[in-house]
């Protein structure tokens, strides 16, 4: 499943930037793609590039979204 994500969050940063966002991406839309555009002009073998996308899918989670708790606020 994670491997699906990441192809479909690489496939819809392609499409933006191909396509030049007519508005301005949002906060969490544009951290993901703006770090999968740096992994996409790489041009990783399809393999590295889906491991890639997974690993800077998981960093953008993990900085952009507050743990659950704190959304929650029970902290």
């Amino acid at each position: 499943m994670e491997k699906l994500l990441a192809i479909e969050a690489l496939t819809a940063s392609y499409l933006l930037f191909e396509a030049g966002a007519a508005q301005p991406l949002g906060k969490g839309a544009g951290a993901v793609a703006g770090r999968l555009a740096d992994v996409l002009a790489d041009r990783p073998s399809a393999p590295d590039l889906v491991e890639r996308a997974r690993r800077e899918l998981r960093d953008v989670v993990a900085l952009e979204l507050p743990p659950m708790a704190q959304r929650e606020g029970t902290t």
